[in-house]
């Protein structure tokens, strides 16, 4: 898969696109992560957000 940076360039990932999208969540050192702005993970039960 080929991910399209903020500035333009197309950057090469060997992995589906689940596992990228698991890392960039889950993986601080992951180039295009967003664990960094989450100190925690957390859940919300469907039937609790309402």
């Amino acid at each position: 898969m080929v991910i399209r940076s903020c500035d333009g360039e197309d950057v090469p990932f060997d992995c589906q696109t689940a596992e990228f999208v698991c890392r960039i969540l889950t993986d601080p050192h992951h180039p295009f992560t967003m664990a960094c702005f989450f100190d925690t993970h957390w859940f919300m039960n469907y039937r609790q957000s309402s």
